[in-house]
């Protein structure tokens, strides 16, 4: 029994030991994206495009570029990240212009979490995962110290939103079981799409592998209707997603112009 117990200390001290370790890297790693943030900070001109979208809404003429009289006109190109600055907005009294590169600075970091945890979930060979955690750290010095990666976590436009949300939904479908990840890789994708328009192509990419994977995992002809259930349950996101999103525009326009379609329906 004393083996047992001082085996179990030990594996519990590494994998302590091991967790600090990741936690020091992730730190780190925040420290010197914070830096970068700072040095290539801008808004580009862009990004104020959604700002007055933003802006219309809190002055209650809902998504529209410009107030009544004049007719609704939809120049924005994520929904999301309109929906998200509006909250914000909304919530914390805090106006786009101040808000977007703060929440870029979120979405970026959550973004180099994602792919931390992809890397420590890989696989690899006996040669190589005694050195998981230096490969770790070394994959996220050279993201932090990219230029480009630098510049796009601020500007003010849905670009560290889209890239999170595509690295967490690679992330789900590499590593997560499918039993339970169905629907939430569903979710992910819709929200991808709604974050920007080629975001579909995750949607049509969940959509495939869903219904391949339905089929396959029920080859019994008597299991056809199990088989329709799990994947109508598994897709329900992307059913639900894009109707609230044209619910949400048309309700606006219902409300302030007293018409009932959303603008891209115009």
């Amino acid at each position: 029994m004393s083996d047992k117990k001082s085996l179990s200390a030990q594996v519990c001290s590494v994998e302590s030991n091991k967790a600090l370790k990741i936690c020091a890297i992730l730190l780190i790693t925040g420290i010197v994206l914070i830096y970068g943030w700072k040095t290539f900070w801008f808004l580009t001109d862009d990004a104020f495009i959604i700002f007055r979208y933003a802006s219309n809404s809190i002055a209650g003429y809902g998504y529209t570029w410009n107030p009544p009289p004049f007719r609704p006109v939809e120049g924005y190109s994520s929904f999301l990240w309109l929906v998200i600055l509006d909250g914000v907005w909304r919530l914390l009294k805090i106006p786009p212009p101040a808000s977007a590169n703060f929440l870029s600075l979120l979405f970026a970091y959550s973004s180099l979490v994602v792919a931390s945890a992809m890397i420590l979930r890989m696989k690899l060979n006996d040669n190589l995962a005694p050195y998981r955690l230096k490969l770790l750290a070394l994959a996220l010095l050279g993201t932090v110290t990219n230029r480009t990666f630098l510049a796009w976590t601020s500007s003010g436009l849905e670009t560290a939103l889209f890239n999170f949300l595509l690295l967490l939904w690679l992330f789900i479908l590499t590593f997560t079981p499918h039993s339970s990840s169905g629907f939430l890789l569903s979710l992910i994708a819709s929200l991808t799409y709604l974050a920007r328009p080629d975001g579909v192509l995750t949607v049509v990419a969940t959509f495939t592998y869903l219904l391949f994977h339905t089929i396959m995992h029920h080859k019994n002809k008597q299991h056809m209707s199990k088989r329709l259930a799990a994947f109508h349950r598994f897709s329900l996101p992307f059913y639900i997603l894009p109707g609230v999103s044209t619910i949400m525009e048309s309700g606006y326009q219902t409300h302030t112009m007293q018409r009932a379609l959303p603008h891209g329906l115009k």
